[in-house]
C-alpha cells in the first residue's frame, strides 16, 4: 500500500460538466478536494454551499 492517496481536485473539472467528472471520478477515488473559498478570506470565489449540496447529491461517498 502507497503512503500517500491521490486526491483529484474539482476545482480542475470543466464547470459545465462537473456531474459528469464526479461520476468518472467516483469509480476509481475515495474523495475529492474542493476549494471552498467564499471571497471572505480570500479575494477569489469557487464554491460555495450550494455546490457541497450538489455534489452531495451526485457521489456522496467522495464526500468525507
Amino acid at each position: 500500500m502507497s503512503a500517500f492517496e491521490w486526491i483529484p481536485s474539482l476545482f480542475a473539472a470543466d464547470p459545465l460538466y462537473v456531474g459528469d467528472a464526479l461520476k468518472r471520478v467516483s469509480a476509481d477515488y475515495s474523495s475529492i478536494h474542493m476549494d471552498i473559498m467564499d471571497g471572505h478570506f480570500v479575494p477569489n470565489i469557487s464554491f460555495g454551499s450550494a455546490m457541497v449540496a450538489a455534489v452531495k447529491r451526485i457521489a456522496p461517498r467522495l464526500l468525507i
